[in-house]
């Protein structure tokens, strides 16, 4: 069964930035599912059951404050690095380029300007969020290839 959730920042629904629609998976059968292996925002998967579309929204109040914010910011950009050192390349440009049209996507395109203030404070969270997040993978890869080209070989 999955829900239909409404996000609210600073006590507002928020309709943009990519928060609305969404729908979410909440009660299922344990021994019929499993969870995928994202390291964020981890989804129920449901190996081809049907899914029941339930109606009653949930309020979901994901942040408290601007704290809230920068705390989910830092962990999530650390798990996103970790879980793709070396499967996916970084640089500072791509940091930069990602965050710059990530920031357009969720302020102009999923029309966060239409959410005032908050709209635009979360699009530069999920801006910043990339950005770091790619900052921090660009940084794993290096001290891997760091690492790697300092460590003694082994003889065979």
């Amino acid at each position: 069964y999955s829900f239909p959730f409404h996000n609210y920042f600073n006590g507002k629904h928020i309709r943009g930035c990519g928060w609305f629609p969404d729908r979410h998976i909440r009660l299922y059968n344990k021994t019929a599912t499993h969870f995928s292996d994202d390291y964020v925002h981890e989804k129920i998967l449901t190996k081809g059951l049907k899914e029941v579309k339930l109606t009653h929204a949930v309020k979901h109040y994901s942040y408290r404050s601007i704290s809230d914010f920068l705390k989910k910011m830092e962990n999530y950009s650390s798990l996103y690095a970790q879980q793709n050192r070396q499967k996916k390349s970084s640089s500072l440009l791509k940091a930069l380029l990602k965050s710059s049209y990530t920031f357009f996507k969720s302020y102009f395109l999923q029309k966060g300007f239409l959410d005032g203030r908050e709209g635009f404070i979360i699009s530069n969270y999920n801006a910043q969020t990339t950005f770091y997040k790619y900052l921090k993978l660009e940084e794993l890869n290096l001290s891997d290839a760091t690492l790697s080209t300092l460590s003694p070989r082994r003889k065979r």
